[in-house]
């Protein structure tokens, strides 16, 4: 469900296994994608597994969505969840991974009680990411409990404590033009700290300009003619060696948590 450009079911698909996937915003022409969103009786026959990979945070009421999927399925099989792990926002004050194209955050406790039977529950991407296999027959309402409850730490959504934490050095070059890095850029500008560019690898964002703030995004192919002092700002610190050897180690290099 949310197979999006269908990269990963691609990837099933060449390890030999059966699957189908669902995306309204599909553009490919594997036949076994249907352009469609998740709806009830789209399903032709019970499947052994459903995949919710980063679906599951942009649905306006999570629960009622497993039901119906559980339902769907025959009210058996199993189901894979990935979401974020709102508690790793929250130890890292991360507060610019809450925005609005997520409508739900959740904590590991949050699965524990929707589901009374969990094969697997662990945390992944370097603890970013929550990662589930629940029975689907085990859906169950989660109660509030004690447990449930939730409090942000004082400073949480504090501008000056992250500028103070990481030290931003003069003209930087933001890498990363999803929502952390329009953020990042919107919040850089009222401060009146100037940046030299927003980077991002995906084609279909180059050239773009981002929502509200208006930056144009740039490939990775400017920095070729870019002096070796140049700082670059990573929006994921889980990248930042990736984008040091596209770069070939040339500048200096932060990453924001």
């Amino acid at each position: 469900m949310g197979c999006g450009k269908g990269f990963f079911l691609e990837l099933l698909l060449s390890k030999g296994i059966e699957i189908t996937g669902f995306d309204a915003t599909y553009e490919g022409k594997n036949h076994l994608i249907t352009k469609s969103n998740f709806q009830p009786g789209i399903i032709n026959k019970p499947a052994k597994g459903l995949i919710l990979r980063h679906v599951l945070e942009h649905i306006q009421d999570p629960f009622e969505f497993l039901e119906t999927l559980r339902d769907a399925n025959g009210g058996k099989g199993l189901i894979y969840i990935e979401v974020p792990c709102f508690d790793w926002i929250i130890k890292n004050h991360a507060w610019y991974d809450i925005f609005h194209e997520h409508v739900n955050y959740f904590r590991m406790i949050d699965f524990q009680q929707m589901f009374s039977n969990l094969l697997y529950a662990n945390y992944s991407f370097d603890n970013q990411y929550i990662s589930v296999v629940g029975d689907l027959s085990s859906l169950r309402k989660p109660k509030l409990s004690q447990n449930s409850t939730i409090k942000l730490p004082e400073e949480f959504s504090s501008v000056e404590l992250m500028f103070n934490r990481y030290k931003f050095t003069p003209s930087p070059v933001i890498w990363g033009g999803g929502s952390k890095g329009i953020i990042f850029a919107h919040l850089l500008k009222q401060f009146k700290i100037d940046f030299n560019a927003l980077i991002d690898i995906n084609p279909d964002k180059q050239g773009k300009f981002t929502p509200v703030t208006g930056f144009e995004v740039q490939p990775p192919e400017i920095l070729k003619n870019y002096p070796p002092e140049t700082n670059i700002i990573t929006m994921n610190p889980n990248y930042l060696e990736e984008i040091k050897e596209m770069t070939d180690f040339k500048f200096n290099y932060q990453s924001v948590a």
